[in-house]
Parts: C-alpha cells; sequence; structure tokens
C-alpha cells in the first residue's frame, strides 16, 4: 500500500525551530488489515536532532476516473483520432463499437452519423465555435392538417432545414393545392417550435369529358375528366332515359339544408313502375340518408348508408299492381 505522508510535525532542536515535512512511504497492511508505521528517516547534517512530535497518514482512496463520453480510442484526451474512430464507426459499427459510457451523438440531433465525426473534428480544432454536447431545441414541421412531415434536433442558434419530401394537399373537386412554403421564414432557434405548410390554391384545367358507362332507359351513365394539372378526376352522372313510356317522370329533391341532393327518375315498365335514384353527398363528410317513395296508395322507402363525401349511392326501388295511370312522388 503507498501511503501519502501527508503531514509530518517535527522540532529542530538545534535551530530552534518547528518545520513540516512532506513525503511519501511504502506501508504493508497486517493480515487483520492494520497498517503499523514503524519509522521513517529524516536526513540532517552536523549534530542536528529532530524529533517527531506527530505524524499523520492518509491512506488516498482509489477513485475510477469520470469517463469521458467523447473519449472513443479510450486514450484519456479528446483529439481528432476521436473524431477518425466516431467516422469508422459510422461506417463499420461491429469493428468500432461505443460502450455504454460513450455518447456518439455529438450535435445532438438525435442521430450518430458522419455529421457527429465532422463536428467533434471541428471542436477539437474551434473549441469555442463547436461545443461538445450543446444545447439542441425540437424543431417540427408539419402539414396543413397537422401531420408531422420531420421532427429535428437543432443546436441553438441554428437556423432549421426541412429535409423531408416536399409537402402535397390533395385536390378537391374545386381547387388543386401547390406547395407555397411554411408560415413563417425559418429563423435561428432558441426554443422549441413549429412550422406548418402553407399553399397556394389553383383552378382546375379540365380536359374533355369521358364516358365511362353510357345511359339508358332508367339507368344511369357516368362520366369522367381529368385536370391536366395535378391529375384531379371529376365524375359525373349521366341520368338515365325514360323511354317511350306515356307514364314516367323525374326531378329532384333536397335534403339536410341542401347538403344531400336526390335526383330521380321512374317510368311504368311491364312489371310495374321502376323508380331509380341517384343520391349524392355535397358535404366533405359521410353521411347516411333515408328516401321514401309513393306510388299510388303503396310507399316505400330505402335507406342510404354511408354516402361517401362529395359521392353518389344509387338506389332502385319498383312497385307491382300499380295503377293503369300511376303517379310518383319522391321525399
Amino acid at each position: 500500500v503507498h501511503c501519502l505522508v501527508s503531514e509530518l510535525k517535527a522540532y529542530d532542536q538545534q535551530n530552534e525551530a518547528a518545520n513540516h515535512y512532506q513525503g511519501k512511504v511504502d506501508l504493508l497492511p497486517a493480515e487483520d488489515g492494520t497498517i503499523t508505521f514503524t519509522g521513517i528517516t529524516i536526513f540532517a547534517t552536523g549534530t542536528t536532532t529532530v524529533t517527531i512530535n506527530s505524524l499523520k497518514i492518509v491512506v488516498p482512496e482509489e477513485v475510477e476516473p469520470e469517463p469521458i463520453p467523447a473519449d472513443f480510442d479510450g486514450d484519456g484526451d479528446i483529439t481528432s483520432d476521436d473524431a477518425v474512430y466516431l467516422l469508422r464507426h459510422t461506417l463499420f459499427p461491429e469493428s468500432y463499437p461505443l460502450s455504454d459510457t460513450m455518447d456518439g451523438d455529438i450535435d445532438r440531433d438525435g442521430l450518430i452519423t458522419s455529421d457527429d465525426a465532422v463536428y467533434l473534428l471541428r471542436h477539437t480544432l474551434f473549441p469555442a465555435n463547436y461545443a461538445l454536447y450543446p444545447t439542441t431545441f425540437n424543431v417540427v414541421w408539419k402539414n396543413y392538417d397537422g401531420a408531422v412531415l420531420e421532427q429535428i434536433g437543432v443546436i441553438t442558434g441554428r437556423t432549421p432545414a426541412y429535409s423531408g419530401a416536399t409537402p402535397e394537399k390533395p385536390a378537391d373537386d374545386a381547387h388543386e393545392y401547390v406547395f407555397a412554403g411554411w408560415d413563417r421564414e425559418p429563423a435561428p432557434v432558441s426554443a422549441d417550435t413549429e412550422y406548418t405548410a402553407e399553399y397556394e390554391t389553383a383552378e382546375h384545367s379540365y380536359g374533355d369529358w369521358i364516358v365511362d358507362k353510357e345511359a339508358g332507359e332508367l339507368v344511369n351513365g357516368s362520366q369522367h375528366r381529368v385536370c391536366d394539372n395535378c391529375g384531379h378526376e371529376e365524375h359525373q352522372l349521366i341520368p338515365a332515359t325514360v323511354g317511350e313510356s306515356a307514364y314516367s317522370g323525374r326531378g329532384t329533391i333536397t335534403h339536410n339544408d341542401g347538403a344531400v341532393v336526390i335526383d330521380y327518375v321512374w317510368a311504368k315498365v311491364d312489371t310495374g313502375v321502376k323508380v331509380v335514384i341517384t343520391v349524392t353527398n355535397t358535404t366533405s363528410e359521410i353521411v347516411n340518408d333515408t328516401v321514401a317513395v309513393v306510388c299510388g296508395t303503396q310507399s316505400k322507402s330505402a335507406a342510404v348508408r354511408k354516402i361517401p363525401a362529395n359521392g353518389t349511392k344509387e338506389v332502385t326501388i319498383e312497385f307491382t299492381n300499380v295503377p293503369d295511370e300511376p303517379t310518383v312522388t319522391v321525399k
């Protein structure tokens, strides 16, 4: 056991002066762990007599040095060699591992990449400008609907930059949308912050109508056209015909303050009366509706469930044993 003689008080009789001495002495502990001091030599000249008045021995505790998180090569210092080791770790992690006490996220962006090795190298060259493990703030980039597009950590004082895919907003029947930038210009960060995508609106530029299904007697047809700019499709009903029946008709009614539009066509056929109803939802939400049809003294209803937003559903209702001169009312 190597002990430090931290305080040795002695009296120099010849010079009549008290002196303090410091030095080291090697001692071995006994079996019970105690250490006994047996002697010390003080070099003197002439007839100098030294009397030891008191002796204090301190056995220093062995203290493990605190690990340095960025000392990747384990030499006790942070140099460009550590930056090289970290770069090798990003390329060959199995050959150049990081222990539990090491922290490779030098720039505090939440990832360990070659950028951290570059940052560490800059720290070794310009420590005042590139502090180790700097304070970072959370920057979130959001779309128009609040969906997170990208989330990054940015060092305090630096200006964030978005690196994700170009934000998009789906076109609707009225407009297409083009990404115009963010709700404000990115600025140096000093706190957690968010940016929201903004869009410019543009009118659709549609081509000609393309018939998907020809309309026929009591059979609706359909057609669509495509925006030349964004590819958005607009679909449209081609109303059914009523043929040559003397007893037929068509009409339009609305429900829910115009939110639901009901187009219908009917005609007397060999088996009775056939009514073809098209229900259009003009809102941006899925809705349910119920349609009632009266033919003579008979009444039937149909529940139209889950009509898609800005979409249509078709319902057919048939009556038998109808009057010779039937009439139809849709409610």
